[in-house]
């Protein structure tokens, strides 16, 4: 018999999918149970609609990674730190909160759970820091710690 699910069930199946069960299993338990309903031809056709609606979104949502990526990629972000001497530790630091706003001052919009910053930076130099845009679209961003005149 085939059922759609109401509820997420963890041998068989998250909460939206179509799937094939016993009858006894489906009459005895998920039915009287509201955890699942008769597929139908109404539901199978709504399920495959969104199942496509939901490819088209991720698609889109990848090419926008992907292009911001590249942007990522070939852009230098530098930021001015206060030094106490040349080569000393910085009264300040570079940490997620500084990129998400130095990158909002050039109209990119990212979440600080996106950069992957383990410490701070406090000392002057280049560094490449990971960037996750999409589950599979990573890149990296340059950044030049310079001293503050």
């Amino acid at each position: 018999m085939k059922i759609y699910l109401l509820k997420e069930v963890s041998h068989l199946g998250k909460q939206g999918e179509i799937k094939e069960v016993s009858d006894g299993y489906a009459l005895n338990y998920l039915l009287p149970n509201k955890i699942a309903r008769r597929a139908d031809a109404k539901i199978i056709e709504k399920v495959s609609q969104q199942k496509e609606q939901k490819t088209i979104e991720e698609k889109n949502r990848k090419e926008e990674a992907l292009k911001l990526a590249d942007g990522l990629q070939a852009m230098t972000l530098e930021i001015s730190l206060k030094f106490s001497k040349k080569g000393k530790e910085a009264y300040d630091s570079v940490n997620s909160k500084r990129i998400i706003e130095e990158l909002k001052n050039k109209d990119i919009n990212l979440k600080e759970s996106q950069i992957e910053l383990k410490t701070p930076i406090k000392k002057e130099g280049d560094y490449e820091i990971p960037v996750i845009l999409d589950k599979e679209v990573k890149t990296s961003l340059k950044i030049k710690v310079k001293a503050a005149e």
